[in-house]
This record gives C-alpha cells, structure tokens and sequence, in this order.
C-alpha cells in the first residue's frame, strides 16, 4: 500500500495545480495558494490473501483491483463487507521569482501505520519542494508549459486567482511548495 501511497500523493498534487487558488496577501508578486481535501469510502468485495489483494467497491459502484504490499500489516483481519476509508488532502502554494538555475526538487516522506492487532490503518505524508522553469505562456488561455526537475514539461492552466500573470514570462522560476496526506483506515460495518 506504501507504493500505492506515494503515487497517490503525487498524482494528486499534479492535479491540484491547474486550479491554483487565491492570492497570498503578504506577498507582491504573482503567486497563488490552494488546499483541497477528499474522502472516499469504499467496501471490499472480494479478497485474497494469499496474493494479497483486494477488490473495493466504491460509492458508484465501480470495482478496483488493489495489490496491498507487506508493509501493510494485519491484512489477514480485512474481510469481505468492510469498508475501506481513503482520505487525502493536497495543499499547494506558488511563486514566480526570475530563475536562479536548474530546476530543482527536494522531497520527504513520513509513513504511520497500524500496531500489530489493530485493523489495517495508515498514514502517508508527503511534503516538498519543486522549482520549474517557465517554457512557453499564453496569457489569453492562461496555458502555461513547465520544464520540471525530472526534464518533463507540465503543460496547465492557470487559475483565475493567481492575479498579474501577465508579469510572468519565459525562463521564469516557478517554486511550488506542496503537502499531500493520504490516510487509509479498514472498519468493520
């Protein structure tokens, strides 16, 4: 579940960023805050042990499939009607300051999860930093292309709330701070 935590939280963080948020007020550039919480509940319709995984049943009624890793411990107490609870929240926060280098990104991550006896929990935090630099921008769409640290271009739109985007422009650095938290929890209905 750690692998499928962490990629959670990344994706997650990736799909925050087009709808960036509003303005900080302490700063006189542009930039642009957002925090956005989920929960999702879904109850488990199948199970096997032995490959350690699990089919979920979510509120629309659709099936996932999920691998759940060693470091889940107690995965023998899930059994099949339990409902798995998937709670996550992404804060990002922005700033554009002219580039002092290469994109860059610094990231940690801290893990809680359930004491041997208890049923399946467990918490993944995810919090760093990431510069990237500014490719190309239209300011009438609000389209903005990215060089990430990895040599990827993020290709977004730009919120409304990041105000005076027209100061920003190629070769640009764009600092994102982000958190992501994806807690997962098993209880017996």
């Amino acid at each position: 579940m750690k692998r499928i935590w962490a990629a959670a939280a990344a994706f997650s963080v990736l799909v925050v960023l087009p709808a960036m948020a509003a303005e900080k007020q302490v700063q006189d550039k542009p930039s642009g805050f957002k925090t956005e919480s989920t929960s999702i509940t879904a109850t488990v319709e199948k199970i096997d042990y032995k490959n350690r995984t699990v089919v979920l049943k979510g509120p629309k009624g659709s099936l996932l499939e999920m691998q759940v890793g060693d470091e889940a411990r107690n995965f023998n107490q899930v059994k099949k009607g339990d409902l798995v609870t998937i709670d996550s929240t992404e804060s990002v926060a922005i700033e554009v300051r002219k580039a002092k280098g290469d994109a860059r990104k610094i990231e940690s991550t801290t893990t809680t999860r359930a004491k041997p006896g208890e049923k399946p929990a467990g918490t993944i935090k995810t919090t760093g930093i990431m510069t990237a630099i500014v490719e190309t921008i239209n300011y009438q769409t609000r389209e903005v292309s990215l060089a990430l640290p990895e040599g990827n271009i993020m290709k977004l739109t730009v919120g409304p709330h990041v105000k005076r985007l027209e100061e920003v422009v190629k070769g640009d650095e764009v600092v994102v701070e982000y958190s992501a938290t994806v807690s997962i929890s098993v209880k017996t209905p």
